[in-house]
This record gives structure tokens, sequence and C-alpha cells, in this order.
């Protein structure tokens, strides 16, 4: 059976495509093949693994372009009575995430989720009083969805902690994003200023779902109601979508 080249995904750290896949274990005839060819999508990775109490530690990609590895497990160390350190995937330990986008001049939003509640804040201006704002409960299935998301289609372990643009910009968007992991030693927080991870477009249509499935609006959305309407509708308990315009093609 012939051997299907696996797709070549998004480098985390310079954006590039031209990314091959590890494959660990005694290769084949066909593989070899594949791999000997210039910046392979198949890239032999030996038949030592490294092994963690949890399971495989070592990358499942590696970028020709910045020859950088990523794809390794996301871990995090928890304590257990102060004695032990367990090392549980973030994907299972992760308990809360945080994100907000916003800056002046535009809109801004908020977004807290946990396995059991959703909380999400919309606003016209940034930093202006008036919020449009829900509670709602979630399930702890919605809640590990957007988690292995993250890590496993995002590559959030690979994300540098910190995205700064080059020169001086007093305004400009705003975003950071915060995984809180139960009884970690530390937990994963991003920000940025007019700068952005390569996955960042990724994540935002990662989250949209959340806002636009609860009638409100989120980044990247025509959010430029009269303040008058909005206080309006809230005051009539009116339904919200009327205020803003969905792009017609989302990011």
């Amino acid at each position: 059976m012939p051997y299907t080249t696996p797709k070549r995904v998004m480098c985390p750290f310079c954006g590039s495509k031209n990314t091959g896949k590890y494959v660990y274990g005694l290769p084949g005839p066909e593989l070899f093949e594949v791999a000997d060819k210039p910046n392979p999508a198949i890239i032999i990775g030996g038949c030592c693994i490294e092994l963690s109490p949890r399971g495989m530690v070592d990358p499942s990609r590696h970028c020709h372009a910045c020859n950088r590895d990523f794809g390794r497990p996301s871990k995090a160390t928890y304590k257990e009575k102060g004695t032990l350190d367990l090392y549980l995937p973030c994907v299972e330990g992760a308990n809360r995430i945080e994100f907000y986008v916003g800056g002046y001049p535009g809109s801004a939003y908020e977004l807290v989720l946990t396995p059991d509640t959703l909380h999400l804040l919309a606003s016209p201006d940034c930093g202006a009083d008036l919020k449009l704002e829900k509670k709602l409960p979630c399930t702890e299935r919605k809640f590990r969805s957007v988690v292995r998301g993250m890590f496993n289609r995002l590559f959030l372990a690979d994300w540098q902690r910190r995205y700064e643009p080059e020169g001086f910009i007093v305004d400009g968007t705003y975003w950071a994003l915060s995984v809180y992991l139960e009884h970690a030693c530390r937990h994963l927080h991003f920000r940025g200023h007019c700068a952005f991870p390569p996955y960042y477009t990724q994540l935002l249509r990662l989250l949209r779902p959340l806002f636009h499935n609860n009638g409100l609006p989120f980044e990247g959305d025509d959010f430029d109601a009269p303040r008058r309407d909005i206080q309006e509708a809230l005051s009539l308990n009116m339904p919200l979508d009327f205020l803003w315009k969905r792009p017609r093609k989302q990011p």
C-alpha cells in the first residue's frame, strides 16, 4: 500500500508551510524514498524515542525554513502534596482560558471559558463602560474541544510569550491569551501589541463561534452601532444581532 504524504502544516515560529513530519521507528523503502527528497514532507526521526511517564516528548514536525522543531506534546508540571512531580498534558490539566483583544480606536472583546461557564464581553469602544455581556453555562466537552484546538492544531505550546512590532507604535491592537492549569507550578500567558503569531487568525476562527452562536459580535465584525441603539436594545431585552454585521469572508 503506497504511503500517503502528510499535509504540510504552518510553522508556529515563522509561518512557513515548508515543513515536514517526523516519522519514528523503522522506516520502509517508500519512506526512505520520500525522505530523501529536498525539503521532504517526511523526516525520519529514528528508532530512539524520548519518553516520559506520560508518553512521547519528541517533536512531531520540523520547519525547513527556520530549521526549528515544533509539535512537542505540551506538558505542565503538577505538584502532588509537594513531594511528587507529575507531568500531564496541558489538554488534560487546563481549567480556565482567558482572551482579550481590543485597541484604540476600535472595539474590544473579552472571553473567560471554564468547563462550567462561558463569560463573554463585547464593547463598541475600547475602554468604554458600555458592554454587551453574557454569562452562560458550558460543558466539559465544549471546553476540551477548544483546548485541544489550541494545542493540537494551533501548536500553542510553541508560541512566543510576547509579540511586539518593529518600531514604536502608540495605538493599535492589543491582545492577550492565558491558559490556566490546575495545580500547576506555572501557567501559560501570551500577549502582543500590533504583532501576532502565525496562528493568530486561526485562534480567532476557533473562538468566533463562541460569540456568534450566542448573538454577540467578535473581532473582525462590523460593530459600529450607535451607543443609543445599543442602550435601547438592552433596555428592551431585544436580540443584538441587528447591531452588527458579520464579515462576508471571515478570516
